[in-house]
Order: structure tokens, then C-alpha cells, then sequence
């Protein structure tokens, strides 16, 4: 999960995971008293922060880029690919806001489409390529955050997200046995208006596989308001400055990904002789991205925004397991992926619309 960055905060554009993610700080105001102690809560965002996101549509496009496929004694194959490009809806809404306690809920759908050029299109050797070729790769993903305030300075944030992430498509899902579960916990203080802090842990899936880290998040806005820092790290990290309370730039970096289900429907890794005797009825696409991007994000006309991000995708993790391997970064375990690939850095442009809360 780390998460769901980009889920809850549209503006930043995904996860893929969710992807489309996670904006933790980002909720509803909660108000100053509690009218029947006259006990004061703090509330769960900070002097010009990124508004809250309901509702997000959008569509990113990635520029050309070259996939290489370690094939043992086949030797490495590359394939040049024109482009990948995808959908991303998001939603996300309060189920309880009170003085006291903010439970949230939200979905998301993105998915990503390769074109190849014409010249490689009859490559059949390659399975990694013929899936890719044929298909596309998706993520239907629910959350869950609980923001729960002790007093004015002290809070607790968690999240559980749940993503359905392979090559299903609306005529041929996959078995939910399946889904990815994520979690995160994070104890956190607001020490004044402009500036709040928190730890925690996560076991998260944005590193393409599964993973338990630490958690740090830091919001912070300068006493002009003119600029600030927006940060959920190992997530995202972001300087933010407003030209206006309604129009932003924001300039970071965000690390996306999950871990796909590839069914392998149509046998392309069953029938290939380099792996023959392998588990190819368990196949996962290890996948994780590192965006370094530029967001604009700026208002229509009244809660209707649009935001605006271009940037380079380098890509971290994009290798085939043999089911659920827990790796800890090569520290836990060293086990061999079943299909090694990489895949060149790409220009990326992505345009989203949304209804922002008031």
C-alpha cells in the first residue's frame, strides 16, 4: 500500500496502483472542539495543503522505450516499444467525520497498454513480450484510512488496501484468492497549523513485491505559504509552491507498483521450452516504477480542478516470480526470479480531472 499515494491524492497519479494511493494527511478538516468537553482535536491537514480529491478520472501516456529479456541461453532479447498508455478512475469518501474520529473510504481502477512496433510483432519466442503484446495488465484496488486524533497534537493514521492487480479482463476475471492486502500504521503529531510529522510501518507491494518498512511523513508549510513540503517516504516526496491557495506546483518523486497475477491464459510461458517443468500456473509480475515529475494542479471552475504531470519513468522492478516469494530486499532470501527483464527510462505526460471537497 504505501501504499495508496496517489489514490487519495489525485493529483499525484499512481500507482498503475494505486496504482494508483495514498495520501495519508489529506482528509477532512476535523473541527477545533469537541462542543461537549470543549476538548481540543487536532485536525488531519496543514495551511495550504493539496485539497482533498473525491472523485479523479485521468489518462497518461509513456513515451518509447526498450524491454530487455534475459533468456538464459537464448542470450538477452530487446524488443522497442512505441508506447504504454492507460486509464486511472479514483474515488474516495468519508463513511464517518466527526470531531473525534475520520474513517474513509475509496476505490480505484488503472490499467496499462503496451504498443510494440510492427517490425517485432512476430516475435513468438518471447513470452514476456507475446503477454504484454496481447493483453493488458490492470488493478482494481479498495481502501480503507482510519485518521484518529488522541488530543490537539497527537493522532494515529492507518490504512488497509486490498488490490486485485493482473491480466484479467472484464470477461475473464481471475480467481480473488489472489487479491493483495497492505497495511500501514502511523502515530504522528501536528505541532502547530503549519507543520505536522508522524512513524510507522507498512507491509506494502509498491516496491513490486512484498514488503515491511518504516514510514515517515512530514507536511510542512513556511510561514509565507508560499511554499512547503508534502512527504510519505519511502512513497513520495514533493516541494510544493503555491502561486495561490487554487493553483499549485508541486516537483518530486513518487515510487509506484504492485505485484500482477499473470494467468497465463494463453499459455505463452506454459508452451516455451525454457520453462518447461516450472510453476507457470503461478506466475507474478513483479512491477515498481520511480516517477520524477512536475504536477500543476489548478482549479476549472469552482470544486472542478485539473492537474497536470509530466516527468521521466525509471523502472525499479519488472520481473516474473513463481508465486509468493518474500525477498526483503535480497536480505531475507536471494531465491532467483523465474524471468528477468528490464526496461529502459521513458518520458511520461498525464492529464486528470477532478472534483476536489470544499
Amino acid at each position: 500500500m504505501l501504499l495508496f499515494i496517489p489514490f487519495l491524492n489525485f493529483a499525484q497519479v499512481d500507482s498503475l496502483n494505486t496504482e494508483e494511493e495514498e495520501d495519508f494527511e489529506q482528509y477532512a478538516n476535523l473541527s477545533i472542539k469537541d462542543g461537549s468537553k470543549n476538548k481540543a482535536y487536532c485536525s488531519s491537514k496543514i495551511l495550504a495543503q493539496t485539497p482533498n480529491r473525491l472523485i479523479g478520472t485521468g489518462y497518461e501516456v509513456f513515451g518509447p522505450f526498450t524491454l530487455s529479456t534475459d533468456l538464459r541461453d537464448s542470450g538477452i532479447q530487446d524488443n522497442k516499444a512505441m508506447l504504454s498508455h492507460g486509464l486511472r478512475l479514483e474515488a474516495n469518501f468519508p463513511v464517518v467525520s466527526t470531531n473525534k474520529v475520520i474513517f474513509s473510504l475509496g476505490g480505484a481502477y488503472s490499467e496499462q497498454n503496451y504498443v510494440f512496433n510492427k517490425e517485432v510483432e512476430s516475435i513468438v519466442d518471447n513470452p514476456m513480450f507475446s503477454t504484454l503484446k496481447n493483453g493488458s495488465i490492470r488493478n482494481l484496488s479498495i481502501v480503507g484510512t482510519l485518521f484518529k486524533p488522541f488530543d490537539e497534537k497527537n493522532f494515529l493514521l492507518t490504512q488497509v488496501l486490498g488490490e486485485y492487480a493482473g491480466d484479467w479482463t472484464f470477461l475473464r476475471w481471475q480467481n480473488p484468492a489472489f487479491i493483495k492486502v497492505s497495511a500501514t500504521a502511523i502515530y504522528g503529531r501536528k505541532t502547530n497549523e503549519r507543520k505536522m510529522w508522524g512513524v510507522g510501518l507498512t507491509r506494502t507491494y509498491r516496491a513490486g513485491e512484498v514488503n515491511y518498512l518504516p514510514v515517515f511523513l512530514f507536511n510542512y508549510t513556511a510561514p509565507s505559504e508560499k511554499w512547503g513540503l508534502e512527504m510519505l517516504l519511502p512513497a513520495r516526496a514533493d516541494f510544493r509552491y503555491n502561486i495561490s491557495k487554487r493553483n499549485i506546483i508541486k516537483v518530486g518523486l513518487e515510487l509506484e507498483g504492485t505485484s500482477y497475477r499473470l494467468n497465463d491464459r494463453d499459455a505463452y510461458f506454459a508452451n516455451n521450452p525454457l520453462f518447461k517443468d516450472k510453476a507457470t500456473n503461478k506466475l507474478e509480475l513483479r512491477r515498481s516504477d520511480i516517477r520524477l515529475r512536475a504536477i500543476w494542479d489548478f482549479p476549472v471552475k469552482n470544486f472542478y480542478w485539473l492537474s497536470v504531470s509530466a516527468g521521466y519513468r525509471l523502472v525499479y522492478r519488472y520481473n516474473i516470480d513463481q508465486g509468493e516469494i518474500y525477498r526483503g530486499f535480497g536480505l531475507v532470501s536471494d531465491a532467483a526470479y523465474l524471468l528477468e527483464n528490464e526496461i529502459s527510462g521513458a518520458l511520461f505526460i498525464s492529464l486528470n480531472a477532478c472534483l476536489v471537497s470544499p
